[in-house]
């Protein structure tokens, strides 16, 4: 009777003892790039939870932090960006969010995006990113590359320049500062030059260190990951030139996804397609909500007039001329003469 009752129990106990990933037919890890980052997680775990329903659990999607996948899958040995998107394109790893600078390594095209006053708001972004641009931008990275985008996200929205103390009402104010600028090339030096400051170009969590060491005087950057890494604390006035849109993209390895089953990869499609949109809505949101908080804290916040603006956008013209050489001949008058709406998923 006891030996009945053991495997009876055996019988029905077993089964949930088996983890997701073991049920599960296809895994996917997918890592932070950049970490911390809150939109970046919760587009992850919003993918994650998605797919694993409309699958009914045949593919299960692992959330890791670098730490995580570094403790987990890579021996204890330390990943910083650059290192996940390699592990993507070998196939170490399945999914990441990543900068579309980037990507810019393998489709030139997407260093275009990063070009200052681009874009003339977040719903013209969302018009290019889901059109006919965006889809060749994504074409282009999937032929030229082992990796195939599935959707663009913002993971900061529009950026600003943050110093210790200078108010920089004009451009001229300035010239001659040490900024920590983590977007790389091509536009640290383009910019650098434009404006006659000095870049230092260092992963956004850098610039509390740097500060600390005497080595900046601020940092170009975004309202969200302002606050995100505690900035404000070597960092008390913020210009708000929202003179680039920090861009974002879900990438995954697209020898995986080919491996896949054709109707698990138009869900993976689908399923990144509206995360992306979900993810570009929270950013907006979230700009919102963390300038408000900066504000609270004692940040100085400066929202520049229509004539300053205006000085900015000119001092910063001279950005194209350097970065077009670089990209295709098209792409930036295409984007300029695309046209908003109609709006799919912002408020």
């Amino acid at each position: 009777m006891r030996k009945i009752l053991a495997a009876l129990i055996a019988f029905f106990i077993a089964p949930s003892l088996i983890t997701r990933a073991e049920a599960a037919k296809y895994n996917i890890r997918w890592v932070m790039i950049h970490e911390p980052s809150a939109t970046a997680e919760e587009a992850a775990h919003d993918f994650a939870e998605r797919i694993e329903k409309a699958s009914a659990g045949d593919i299960h999607v692992e959330v890791l932090t670098r730490v995580g996948y570094r403790d987990k899958y890579n021996g204890g040995k330390t990943l910083n960006p650059l290192s996940v998107m390699r592990k993507l394109e070998s196939g170490d790893l399945e999914m990441c969010q990543t900068y579309t600078s980037f990507l810019g390594r393998y489709n030139r095209n997407m260093w275009a995006l990063g070009l200052p006053y681009l874009f003339r708001d977040y719903n013209h972004a969302e018009k290019v990113f889901e059109g006919p641009i965006g889809k060749d931008l994504m074409n282009g990275l999937a032929s030229a590359s082992p990796l195939r985008g599935l959707a663009f996200t913002y993971s900061g929205g529009y950026g600003m320049f943050a110093t210790k103390g200078t108010s920089a009402r004009k451009p001229s104010d300035l010239k001659g500062l040490r900024f920590e600028i983590g977007r790389g090339f091509p536009y640290s030096s383009a910019i650098a030059n434009a404006l006659e400051i000095e870049s230092v170009v260092a992963p956004p969590d850098a610039y509390v260190p740097l500060a600390k060491a005497g080595l900046v005087d601020g940092v170009e950057t975004t309202f969200a990951r302002f606050a995100e890494y505690g900035d404000e604390n070597h960092a008390r006035v913020v210009t708000n030139t929202e003179h680039f849109l920090l861009t974002t993209a879900i990438a995954i390895n697209d020898k995986f996804f080919r491996s896949l089953p054709p109707k698990y990869q138009k869900m993976i499609e689908d399923v990144a397609l509206e995360t992306g949109r979900k993810e570009r809505q929270h950013s907006i949101d979230l700009i919102r909500d963390s300038r408000q908080k900066l504000e609270k804290r004692g940040i100085t916040v400066i929202d520049l007039t229509p004539d300053e603006l205006a000085a900015y956008k000119k001092a910063l013209e001279p950005v194209y001329a350097e970065v077009e050489p670089f990209i295709g001949p098209d792409i930036v008058q295409r984007i300029r003469d695309t046209k908003a709406g109609p709006v799919t998923a912002q408020r």
